[in-house]
């Protein structure tokens, strides 16, 4: 299944994606920004869904953001259930990551600040996951 997984996002999807998977095997959270219409949005694209210029340069993203909604998952192929999943709404203002946040389900709370923390899945690839600043 991983091997799959992985001759998808390297070798199927677009350049949007390799691109933001390959800043996360570096630990960094990246997106676009179009350079027309100076619009910054996520996830990243290959055209800018405001302007539909493909005139786009990438950035780095601070990785902070609130705890927008999360629930708890009892499978999830992996992490150790019970796993917490949820949307967190980024600092930039300019959506809502669906992603694993860490920590406990009884302890996270709607609006906690959060930062972006790697998981590096070894011989797969790194994701992203929010860990919150305080508990």
């Amino acid at each position: 299944m991983f091997e799959r997984m992985k001759k998808i996002i390297f070798t199927e999807s677009d350049q949007a994606t390799q691109k933001f998977y390959q800043g996360l095997k570096e630990h960094k959270l990246l997106t676009t920004n179009c350079l027309d219409c100076k619009k910054l949005f996520f996830p990243p694209q290959v055209v800018c869904p405001q302007c539909l210029s493909n005139n786009l340069s990438w950035v780095e993203l601070s990785g902070r953001g609130k705890i927008y909604a999360f629930t708890q998952q009892e499978r999830g192929p992996l992490f150790t259930k019970p796993d917490v999943i949820g949307l967190v709404e980024l600092e930039e203002g300019i959506g809502r990551v669906l992603t694993r946040i860490e920590g406990e389900f009884s302890e996270l709370k709607i609006g906690m600040e959060v930062e972006v923390s790697f998981v590096d899945v070894p011989n797969f690839l790194t994701l992203h996951q929010f860990t919150p600043l305080e508990i």
